[in-house]
């Protein structure tokens, strides 16, 4: 089993590595590949590497490369830790900061803006690169600033991925010195996000035991943690008065004047302190009996790394199902935040990845914070992949630890010129070669970010996932959800359609009501209150986009019925004259409409596109009684939809049903009559001869093709006019085929 270490160069290389000696009989690792492309840390680090592995037994052989690529191809695990312009970066940050008269922490405010421009790109270079290399592997991210890198990679990539810092675990570790005990015996009610948390409970076997945590904490530990007299007050009275534990990095924003003052006043930055510290420690590195890690190591940071890196990845490994702080894709968990948003909260760790557990809403007096500055961090990861400097100067704005409007103006430009070497691709031209993000795309839209694209519960996830629904089996039922996700080109979109979910589920009801005298259903009831536990509690999720349906046997074939001439009918029209074998009249022009509707079914592919088949092969497949049923039933659902489409002004050119048995009887099933499984056009502007405008994804993709997209990879992140008119097609669908309202 293959581990890459992306910024293997780090100081903090041997730390990660001396955690997972202890745990290799549970991490079956054999091979660790360090990337760097600091050649000489490398090298040091490769070296002291392999001398910590003999100590221990050689279990598993160490390698050096200066290859992304290489490191990652194969890898089941991929951590993340590196550090775009190096410590100068970070320093210059902390510096540009202190000159605008602001903080300029490495994580916080303008330094953690800056880092996040400078790093984003390159984590999702490695994150693309496993979808290519390693599309199985799982992505363990320890780069600051982690939250925005975890969302930017739930927004723009496919692979699996989970945050990770250390002040959680750390927090674990301190309050056990008190306690004693084993980390599974305590529990933290923890809420926040990453550098930006609370922990509103501490359970330690069961029994609360908050308030003694928080006074124990402030008499032995406050004076280390916050060294300044004004400082250490104001975050002692914080965590008194609102009976919570605050975390360190809750300074910057709960004493922001005297933390300024005290920064002013330190000759060195803490950039420059860790540059002398790991100058030592890379000395110490490179001796030739060094075989374990050095105690000078501890004067880094990153205090329990290691045990917070492979606790996680031993928890996915051995699919162990336990209760882990992480920075995690928020998925309707944290109410009042977006579905994409990344949180720093408690999760369920096992084969699938981190599975967060919903938590009760944020108290306002934290919720504000959180809001405000998770607003700054998706616009924040929106600029970094854009290059957009609008997006760029919203997130300063919004932040509370910028300068005033005209002050942020000023502070981007200095911050991007400085950046200038390490932000190519993004805010100036000149691209890295073979890079697949395009630079000053258009911004993605806010409405965006409202979207559903995935659905979960950290007692149940989804049974199975198609392009756009998740289902799950609940026995002689299913409970069927209608995702956000849009799929063109046999591509699902990293960015989905508000309330495209919705739209569909309610416009498949209303068809159920329409043609109920025609044929039964699937459908028991699409009211979340009469769902079974422990969906109903979540209508964040599952309200107003699912069905709970009756499992059926499902015929083996997807019917088609063509009412006009287009798509694939079209164009074999033209090379044969036929549409699936069945011959028709000569002249005819593209979209005109056909004789009588045809049925025309398909077989079902388990991938790429379905293969049109004859209604004889269709009989031999499904029964010759099962299909003439399924061919009288759809032409006469068909008829009656597209009577009742063309009194609302609506042409129904061809429409896919699926069917299926439930004791003996034929049942329609799955979505019915909506845009995605529908060719719908507006009569008023019909005219036969040509390509007719639709309610569907057209502008999805006119704006694939016009982005020259080869579709063999990861399609682009859709714009803001693209999700914006697409979702109002969908609405404009909905409203005029049933004629009611969306709300």
């Amino acid at each position: 089993m293959k581990l890459a270490v992306i910024g293997g160069g780090s100081s903090y290389t041997p730390e990660l590595l001396d955690g997972l000696f202890s745990r290799v009989s549970r991490i079956p690792v054999t091979e660790v590949w360090l990337m760097d492309q600091n050649e000489e840390r490398l090298g040091i680090n490769v070296g002291f590497s392999r001398r910590m592995a003999e100590h221990h037994g050689n279990p598993f052989t160490v390698h050096g490369t200066t290859s992304m690529r290489e490191a990652v191809r194969d890898a089941r695990y991929v951590i993340t830790q590196i550090r775009v312009g190096g410590m100068q970066a970070r320093i210059n940050d902390e510096k540009l900061g202190l000159r605008h008269g602001i903080i300029g922490q490495e994580t916080t405010g303008v330094g953690g803006f800056a880092c996040a421009l400078r790093t984003i790109p390159r984590i999702l270079e490695v994150a693309h690169a496993m979808e290519e290399l390693a599309p199985d592997g799982f992505l363990v991210n320890f780069t600051n600033p982690a939250g925005i890198n975890t969302e930017a990679v739930a927004r723009h990539s496919r692979i699996r991925s989970v945050g990770l810092c250390n002040v959680p675990i750390g927090i674990i570790m301190d309050t056990l010195k008190y306690t004693g005990g084993e980390v599974g015996d305590l529990e933290l009610d923890y809420v926040g996000l990453n550098h930006l948390s609370w922990v509103r409970r501490f359970l330690f076997r069961g029994k609360d035991i908050t308030e003694q945590v928080i006074e124990t904490f402030i008499e032995r530990q406050a004076d280390e943690e916050w060294p300044d007299p004004v400082t250490r007050s104001n975050m002692i009275t914080a965590m008194r008065r609102l009976r919570m534990f605050c975390n360190y990095y809750l300074q910057y924003y709960y004493s922001t004047d005297s933390v300024l003052e005290t920064l002013k006043r330190k000759p060195k930055t803490r950039g420059e302190e860790v540059v002398e510290v790991e100058q030592a420690l890379f000395r110490k590195y490179q001796d030739p009996g060094l075989t374990e890690k050095p105690e000078e190591l501890g004067k880094r940071g990153g205090a329990h790394y290691s045990t917070a890196a492979f606790m996680l990845i031993e928890a996915v490994e051995n699919d162990l199902r336990n209760r882990q702080i992480v920075c995690v894709r928020n998925g309707g968990a944290v109410p009042t935040f977006d579905a994409d948003a990344s949180v720093e909260i408690p999760a369920i760790i096992g084969k699938n990845g981190a599975v967060p557990i919903p938590q009760p809403a944020p108290e306002p007096v934290i919720r504000g914070l959180m809001q405000n500055i998770k607003a700054y961090e998706t616009l924040t990861v929106q600029a970094a992949v854009t290059g957009n400097r609008e997006a760029a100067f919203e997130a300063m704005l919004l932040h509370p630890l910028m300068p005033s409007a005209d002050g942020c103006v000023k502070l981007l430009e200095e911050l991007l010129e400085i950046n200038r070497p390490y932000l190519q691709g993004t805010f100036f031209s000149g691209a890295r070669k073979n890079s697949r993000l395009v630079p000053i795309t258009p911004r993605r839209s806010p409405m965006a970010q409202h979207a559903l694209t995935h659905t979960g519960l950290s007692e149940r996830q989804p049974d199975r996932c198609g392009k756009v629904r998740d289902i799950y089996d609940l026995g002689d039922t299913l409970l069927i959800v209608a995702t956000d996700r849009l799929s063109a080109f046999d591509w699902v979109n990293p960015v989905g359609i508000p309330d495209k979910g919705r739209i569909l589920t309610q416009i498949s009801l209303f068809w159920f009501e329409q043609t109920a005298d025609l044929c039964r259903n699937h459908l028991i009831t699409a009211d979340i209150a009469e769902f079974p536990e422990p969906f109903r509690r979540h209508p964040e999720q599952f309200a107003g986009r699912s069905m709970l349906v009756r499992k059926c046997r499902i015929f083996p074939v997807e019917v088609i019925i063509r009412g006009y001439l287009a798509g694939s009918g079209l164009k074999e029209y033209r090379q044969k004259g036929t549409v699936c074998g069945i011959p028709l009249p000569p002249g005819l022009r593209e979209a005109d409409e056909l004789p009588h509707p045809l049925y025309t079914p398909s077989t079902k592919a388990e991938a790429g596109h379905d293969e049109n088949i004859s209604p004889e092969e269709a009989s031999r497949i499904i029964g010759e009684d099962w299909n003439r049923r399924i061919q009288e039933t759809a032409l006469a659902i068909y008829s009656r939809a597209r009577n009742i489409a063309r009194e609302r002004g609506i042409i129904l050119c061809d429409t896919k049903f699926e069917f299926g048995e439930l004791n003996g009887e034929l049942v329609l099933a799955d979505e019915v009559l909506t845009p995605d499984s529908s060719r719908f056009w507006p009569a008023e502007s019909y005219e036969p001869g040509k390509s007719q405008p639709s309610f569907d994804k057209q502008y999805v993709r006119d704006y694939l093709e016009s982005v020259h997209w080869d579709k063999n990879s990861p399609p682009p992140p859709l714009p803001e006019d693209v999700v914006a008119r697409t979702r109002a097609k969908y609405v404009e669908a909905y409203e005029r085929l049933t004629g009611r309202k969306f709300e």
